[in-house]
């Protein structure tokens, strides 16, 4: 499937979004907490996250060696992630 520019755009800004969202929410809940201007900035991802209800995509994933793997990443809330990477990888993520 060709997608338009736009949603490829959408679907790169998204996945930058959540991945952002995933490796760092963890400081969320630390005692330390952020500095006061970065925990704006991680107010307005967490709002914009936290409005999408499904999601889909397709990703291309690049390693340091220029090999890569790909798949689909689905999203529905509250409580449903999968990751299905596309053969010869037989990964999946739910």
């Amino acid at each position: 499937m060709v997608l338009e520019r736009s949603s490829r755009t959408l679907i790169r800004v998204l996945f930058s979004a959540l991945t952002f969202y995933v490796a760092l929410s963890h400081y969320a809940y630390s005692d330390n907490g952020w500095p006061e201007g970065d925990q704006a900035d991680i107010d307005k991802v967490e709002a914009f996250l936290n409005g999408i209800d499904t999601y889909r995509a397709r990703f291309i994933q690049v390693d340091s060696g220029g090999g890569y793997s790909e798949g689909w990443l689905w999203l529905q809330r509250p409580r449903f992630l999968r990751v299905e990477y596309a053969p010869p990888n037989d990964l999946l993520l739910v």
